[in-house]
């Protein structure tokens, strides 16, 4: 039996168990399971970056002309024809844990893109409710990026978007008022910081040190504001003398804020931090220059806008912007580490139409993605960039389902 084949048996089982819970008489434990069926293609003008076959759409690559003849291989239109994926989620409801109330949820996706199909674990976490607080255990949303836009695109807004499940520890206070308070510990395991083997949790282990965040939320009737603050440090070498660790240390904030009235709902986020590759960002950081064991952060600044209007039938629009803001010392550009590549900044408008029937939902999406690369300084700052962008279009259907 293939990979996929045993994910469905998997699913089948949890079904199974899901109807003998709801069968007992004297109900401990009360499950709900949700999901939904979705299909997709999708045309782009140019070859970019992305995942999952590139329905997971990123951006547009950089120039590289081939030798001699002056065309530019990334110049090329492509698309794909169908694309399914299947989402099954399960929320676990339980008893008394500590004098909590208990909770638990698992939720996968299982993939089949035109070349490949795979299993992707998505969340699996533990929650406990007191009155006024409570905590969570195990993988969901990282901290810095619960809040998501209505796109089309499974990429949610990314790379404007913290686009990052981490296995964390986190504890929330809620006060009068609307108030929640917030900090945890977050753990790298599907989104990684990016260094010198590419993207890998192993810099974080070898710091010993999981993700500090702490935040303050307000929610009211028709609007919310969140800010939250993060630091990291993580050891991407070691020195070859000695034996030990060097280590880079960075720290990154964000704002976000929501207004929803009647039909129309507004959200926005903006980012302002170093070395937030493991948040989905194009930055990284770069050895110290003259330096054998000290490293330096590089900034970036990320935003981004959604808003849309409408109940069956609904309009939207994504716009995004990112720019690279450089090191604070002078760095050594052949040990410096950045996902994406050399880039300056880039933008995103990506308009949408939704039309809702029953439990199905069909999308349209147009999406403008434009890069701005360059040659590297020694101040972190990307100079004489070259405009690319990709022109996608998104057709899809979804069929969603709670039991």
């Amino acid at each position: 039996m293939n990979r996929t084949g045993k994910f469905s048996v998997l699913v089948l089982a949890l079904l199974g168990m899901g109807t003998a819970v709801s069968a007992q008489s004297n109900q401990s434990f009360k499950l709900n399971t949700y999901g939904f069926f979705d299909v997709r293609s999708y045309f782009d003008t140019r070859t970019s970056v992305g995942g999952a076959d590139n329905y997971l759409y990123l951006y547009p690559l950089n120039i590289a002309e081939q030798i001699g003849t002056g065309i530019d291989a990334n110049d090329r239109k492509s698309a794909s024809m169908f694309g399914a994926t299947t989402r099954f989620g399960f929320n676990l409801t339980g008893p008394q844990v500590l004098g909590a109330a208990s909770r638990a949820n698992v939720e996968f996706d299982i993939f089949n893109y035109s070349s490949t199909s795979f299993f992707l674990f998505r969340h699996c976490y533990v929650n406990l409710d007191w009155e006024g607080s409570s905590l969570i255990m195990g993988q969901t949303w990282h901290p810095m990026g619960k809040l998501i836009p209505g796109t089309g695109s499974i990429a949610l807004g990314s790379p404007f978007n913290a686009l990052n499940r981490s296995g964390q520890l986190r504890y929330d206070f809620k006060a009068d008022g609307g108030l929640v308070l917030s900090a945890a510990a977050v753990f790298q395991s599907m989104s990684n910081s990016f260094g010198p083997k590419g993207k890998s949790y192993d810099y974080q282990r070898a710091s010993m040190l999981p993700e500090m965040y702490a935040g303050l939320e307000w929610n009211g009737k028709k609007a919310s504001f969140a800010t939250g603050a993060l630091w990291q440090k993580i050891s991407p070498a070691v020195t070859a003398s000695t034996g030990k660790n060097q280590y880079v240390e960075s720290i990154a904030g964000m704002a976000q804020a929501t207004f929803k009235s009647g039909k129309f709902q507004a959200m926005a986020k903006t980012y302002l931090g170093e070395n937030m590759s493991q948040l989905g960002f194009c930055t990284g950081y770069g050895k110290v220059a003259g330096s054998t064991d000290e490293w330096a952060p590089l900034l970036a600044s990320v935003s981004w806008l959604y808003a849309d209007y409408g109940a069956d039938f609904k309009l939207g629009c994504f716009a995004g912007y990112m720019k690279n803001l450089g090191a604070d010392k002078e760095i050594d550009i052949a040990q410096t580490y950045i996902s994406g590549g050399n880039i300056d900044r880039m933008f995103r408008l990506a308009p949408n139409v939704k039309y809702k029937s029953g439990n199905t939902t069909f999308t349209l999406e147009y999406d403008l993605t434009g890069v701005s690369y360059g040659n590297l300084k020694s101040d972190g700052m990307v100079s004489g960039g070259d405009w690319v962008d990709n022109h996608r279009i998104l057709l899809a259907a979804t069929y969603s389902f709670s039991l």
